[in-house]
């Protein structure tokens, strides 16, 4: 049988959706005291860049702390630094609605 942190990273990696993303974002939430952290992150750990970089993100969406994979991207060219401040925390449907970065210089 499959422990839950296994199955939720196995769901990011294996199921990539909307709709999967959605459902591994709703059991962050409604099981995030059952959750054993350590383990979330050993098993995104093991996993691909992409799948770290979506369980990063969800685990910082629902508050849970995701240094340990932030600092797993700051390697080389995967480098990603989540810019939380300009994503909004509405939720619409299942969908996240990101703000669109602002431009200091206006193209024309």
């Amino acid at each position: 049988m499959a422990r839950l942190e296994k199955a939720l990273i196995d769901l990011i990696q294996f199921h990539r959706s909307r709709y999967s993303t959605d459902l591994v974002l709703e059991k962050l939430l409604a099981f995030q005291n059952d959750i054993e952290h350590q383990r979330l992150v050993e098993f995104a750990l093991k996993a691909n860049l992409t799948t770290r970089r979506i369980a990063g993100f969800l685990m910082d969406f629902t508050g849970m702390d995701s240094s340990e994979l932030h600092a797993s991207l700051r390697t080389g060219k995967a480098y990603l630094q989540l810019a939380l401040q300009k994503i909004t925390d509405t939720i619409t449907n299942g969908n996240c609605i990101m703000t669109k970065p602002s431009s200091s210089t206006s193209r024309n």
